[in-house]
């Protein structure tokens, strides 16, 4: 259903969100919160439906910011539930088994805070801000899948708008009646588990993505950076160095005209060219990537504003000074260094979530679509688009270079899984997973099992500035929601009332790993995913003794994935990730395995004939992998054939176990390496 509000309506949503300044109001937008405006006002309850990324919380919020401009009054409140997060007692209560004494759950106690409003607002002096509050309507933003298990027993309360025609009934046998102020909003992208009963209690408003969704994104991007940058030099005590307004302003239209050029070009192309990525993702997110990774970017190099960036922490990513210009000209250099920069990012907001064997077609295509007269977007050098980064000056430069400066090998007696050997794949894609955390943007690693998923993360964590704290958690087929967050909770302290955050630091970097393992239940509900999602959005969770909401703040959360047997996570879920694809074991596997045994065998003792025979049995290994990896095929019958690169370590780690008195020669260690 849909309804269209009258012309006045929607100039004034249309002002309302120019006003907030935080969204675009296009005209699709604007008639979707005219049309929820409507709804609301004759129904109680009301379902936007529609994929990820159609911008049904934005909508939502869209319209709460323009209540007073609609209406005169104050701005609904808004509290925001994630049914699958708790249980069916922590929800709607239940009844202590030794006592018989009713415990409320989240629900009733936002209705009973509701209708004692609403009692206080009746019984004031008219006139008075008490009285007025009368007119404030109370949301209930239900953000999950609608499934019976928690549906079901709203059902009396979404019937009506009248006091008495409306009530909860709870499992104590008491009904709570729903004051005529609150309104239920719920969001899913699907209906396959609702009830026909429960779907013809609400009005559905359907929200579908536009062709050219990003460009809103990328406008209220742009205006945020525009912003942010005229504050920042609106707070400098000098501008000796050239960096006046009127300067910093050419500088956003250069970073606007190359986001504008590059965006639309690619995604024409990836249309055409059908790349395949690790998992399915949308337009939407890889643009919202590519705003994420060149804004961490841009603050590391200081290119729009001086200031300190606001993420965890400076990080050193410039080869020499952070932002230092060149000789030849303050102007040019920042002109090639932010078409750099822009052409980067969108190489790996694109370009990341590709599979291997279709990243040479976009390097291919880079090429060939940006040439030298495109200056800094043709990203010039001997090497594919994906094997090097840019320095301070713009240039492309390859990664050998930043190996040294990210990564340190650990010793080989180290503990299992605690051994890192630097790669080209693995410098690269640490370094684009730790720019993103510095950001607290979500980054998920996605690949086959056992090519280093998890140590690359851990890796990334590491190379994190200091007073950026770590933790990990391991998701497995038991894990639920009061587990994953029972682990959190250990690693968060009260900061005031109602609100967490890390203990003693400023954020916390959290590594999920194995999200692919998560069970699913009966109606394909993960409550631990959704716990996970809940927090990315920032709105905490519910505390289970007090029935009142704890936001978390200070969090970022870098994720490991796994896509074998079609197991992946929800949409819902994957939308708030930069998705990195971790390419299986290829080259890197002969140099992962030579500087293990040959750095082994260089301290054991061993003549250096023998030492020299690192790399050919490294070859031999990594042959017999293969050939291993294509006789026995994974299947749903053999789920243990699974080859990666944990067996390839896992021989390298047995080499070490060589000694130079009794596999001295080339022939006794050719023979230990045939039977490790």
């Amino acid at each position: 259903a849909s309804a269209t509000g009258p012309a006045p309506a929607k100039t004034m949503v249309s002002l309302a969100i120019f006003e907030a300044g935080e969204l675009e109001p296009t005209a699709s937008f604007v008639r979707n919160v005219s049309d929820l405006d409507a709804l609301l006002a004759v129904r109680r309850s009301v379902l936007l439906l529609g994929p990820p990324g159609a911008g049904k919380t934005a909508v939502a919020r869209a319209l709460q910011a323009a209540v007073p401009h609609l209406r005169g009054s104050s701005s609904p409140s808004f509290a925001v539930v994630c049914p699958r997060t708790l249980s069916h007692e922590e929800l709607y209560g239940a009844v202590h088994a030794s006592s018989g004494e009713a415990v409320d759950g989240v629900l009733p106690r936002l209705l009973r805070r509701a209708f004692d409003d609403t009692s206080i607002a009746r019984a004031a002096v008219p006139g008075t801000s008490a009285a007025r509050s009368l007119e404030q309507q109370r949301w209930i933003l239900f953000d999950d899948e609608v499934d019976p298990e928690w549906a079901d027993l709203l059902h009396p309360a979404l019937d009506g708008l009248g006091d008495g025609h409306s009530a909860l009934c709870l499992p104590s046998e008491e009904r709570i009646n729903v004051p005529r102020s609150v309104r239920f909003l719920f969001e899913a992208s699907h209906l396959r588990h609702a009830c026909p009963a429960w779907v013809s209690r609400v009005s559905v408003l359907r929200l579908s993505r536009a062709a050219e969704e990003w460009q809103p994104l990328v406008a209220s991007w742009l205006k945020r950076t525009r912003l942010a940058s005229a504050q920042g030099e609106a707070t400098k005590a000098d501008a000796s160095d050239g960096s006046t307004p009127a300067f910093m302003s050419e500088r956003c239209d250069i970073l606007e005209r190359c986001v504008r050029t590059v965006v639309p070009a690619v995604l024409s192309a990836a249309a055409a060219a059908g790349w395949q990525h690790a998992l399915p993702t949308t337009d939407l997110t890889k643009v919202e990537t590519l705003c994420r990774l060149l804004e961490a970017l841009l603050a590391e190099a200081r290119i729009l504003s001086r200031h300190e960036p606001s993420g965890v922490g400076r990080a050193t990513t410039w080869a020499g000074k952070v932002g230092e210009e060149g000789e030849e000209g303050k102007g040019d250099v920042r002109v090639s260094q932010i078409e750099a920069l822009v052409a980067f990012a969108a190489v790996w907001a694109f370009g990341g979530p590709l599979l291997a064997a279709h990243r040479g077609r976009f390097s291919l295509w880079w090429r060939k679509a940006f040439g030298p007269s495109d200056g800094g977007l043709a990203l010039i050098g001997d090497c594919e688009v994906f094997d090097g980064f840019v320095d301070r000056t713009g240039k492309f430069v390859p990664w050998g270079g930043m190996m040294p400066q990210l990564f340190v090998s650990c010793s080989i007696n180290a503990g299992p899984g605690e051994v890192f050997v630097p790669t080209i794949e693995t410098t690269r894609l640490c370094f684009v997973s730790r720019t993103l955390l510095t950001r607290a943007s979500p980054v998920l690693l996605v690949g086959p099992p056992g090519n280093g998923k998890s140590a690359l993360a851990r890796a990334a964590l590491a190379a994190l500035p200091e007073g950026a704290a770590t933790a990990r958690v391991s998701f497995h087929a038991c894990t639920d929601a009061p587990a994953f967050r029972a682990k959190l909770e250990a690693r968060l302290e009260a900061r005031s009332s109602g609100h967490l955050g890390p203990r003693g630091s400023a954020r916390l970097v959290c590594l999920v790993d194995d999200l692919h393992l998560c069970p699913a239940g009966r109606h394909g509900e993960r409550p631990a995913l959704s716990l996970l999602r809940a927090l990315i959005d920032g709105y905490g969770w519910w505390d289970h003794r007090r029935r009142s909401q704890q936001r978390v703040h200070g969090m970022a959360f870098c994720g490991a994935l796994s896509p074998v047997g079609g197991k992946r996570i929800c949409s819902k879920l994957q939308r708030r990730f930069a998705m990195l694809s971790v390419p299986p074991v290829d080259g890197s596997g002969l140099a992962i395995f030579s500087a293990l045994v040959g750095g082994y065998l260089g301290r054991g003792g061993f003549e250096a004939h023998v030492v020299a025979m690192a790399p050919m049995i490294g070859a031999a290994t990594i042959a017999l992998h293969a050939e291993v990896g294509a006789a026995f095929v994974t299947s749903t019958t053999t789920p243990h054939y699974v080859w990666g690169l944990r067996e390839i370590c896992a021989v390298a780690r047995s080499m070490c176990d060589a000694v130079a008195e009794l596999h001295g020669t080339r022939q006794r260690l050719a023979r230990f390496w045939l039977h490790e």
